[in-house]
């Protein structure tokens, strides 16, 4: 692999700070721990980012170290997470765990690149696929976010001011909160 592949890999991992910070700028801690229907909040998501990351970290050094280790998929586990912990907080955690990564990265030869494991789903794989893999799980994420940010949008040109109470849930498509008795759960 050339080292301006590696450099570009490298750069969007690096990105996604900058893309998570603006996006989430708008929205209020509250909008933050808001929950829609069944999709997570973006601050559960930001929990999962950083989560992820250091299990990603753990996984390029063992490729990097290890002859074709064994790596399982990495199941989401949001059983760490609380809203009690401020979104911004959530936020460096996974800024300083990913500038650890693309540092570590950064550092690697072309060769160190093509270095292989044994993925549970997708069998052989060498290191810079791996790489992309959590790319794109950052687009993914990423999109979750601006999704929930349009919905906020469209909520404030509806009612014509900025939500800053919980709303009682309507439908799986409404706002619900956890641990609001205005959603329903407890």
């Amino acid at each position: 692999m050339s080292n301006q592949r590696a450099r570009m890999l490298v750069e969007a991992l690096a990105s996604a700070p900058k893309d998570l910070t603006r996006l989430l700028r708008p929205l209020t801690e509250f909008q933050s721990t808001a929950v829609t229907g069944d999709h997570w909040s973006a601050a559960q998501i930001v929990y999962h980012l950083a989560q992820i990351e250091l299990l990603s970290f753990a996984r390029f050094v063992r490729i990097n170290e290890e002859d074709n280790p064994r790596e399982p998929f990495i199941h989401p586990d949001l059983r760490g997470y609380s809203n009690k912990i401020p979104v911004d907080h959530l936020l460096t955690a996974f800024t300083v765990a990913r500038a650890t990564t693309t540092d570590f990265l950064a550092s690697l030869s072309p060769q160190q690149w093509l270095r292989k494991c044994t993925h549970e789903t997708l069998g052989v794989a060498k290191l810079h696929q791996m790489v992309r893999l959590l790319i794109a799980h950052d687009s993914d994420h990423l999109a979750q976010i601006a999704t929930l940010r349009e919905q906020f949008n469209a909520l404030q040109e509806v009612e014509g001011q900025i939500i800053t109470a919980p709303r009682m849930a309507q439908n799986s498509g409404d706002l619900a909160f956890p641990n609001s008795q205005a959603s329903g759960k407890s």
